[in-house]
């Protein structure tokens, strides 16, 4: 078997094992953290990954991470903690025009809220932070 046959069979079984590991349309990991497993930032990140890489999962995850959705416009690492723009980015790379523009542009606007002096974008902000229980 040719490299180029060998890397695009590891590629067909690496994604294949992904496709069985989503459930009700969300890639979960747990990654020990206190507040618990990522939803929306693992689904997000892996969906547009695999989207680059010519594999379409988004419209199973569509439904789930809009009724994820924070009242603010941006979506959370999971429910435990406050949206953050990091996940918000992700999702809005990963769902881009199936998203409504109007929550497109909400969530485009979370983000954007996030972004420092310096140009760079911080996942929460001070009060953000202050309110998951991290101190100084």
């Amino acid at each position: 078997m040719s490299e180029r046959a060998s890397t695009k069979q590891s590629i067909t079984r690496g994604v294949g094992y992904l496709s069985s590991i989503q459930k009700d349309g969300f890639w979960t990991e747990e990654f020990g953290l206190r507040h618990g497993p990522s939803i929306c930032w693992s689904t997000a990140y892996v969906g547009r990954l695999l989207q680059d890489a010519g594999y379409n999962f988004a419209d199973e995850s569509l439904i789930p991470l809009l009724n994820l959705r924070d009242k603010n416009g941006g979506w959370a690492f999971n429910g435990a903690v406050p949206a953050d723009a990091d996940t918000t980015i992700n999702v809005l790379i990963y769902l881009g025009d199936r998203l409504p523009r109007s929550t497109y542009d909400e969530g485009l606007a979370f983000a954007s809220a996030h972004q420092i002096s310096s140009g760079g974008i911080v996942p929460w902000t001070p009060k953000d932070i202050s309110g998951m229980g991290y101190t100084g």
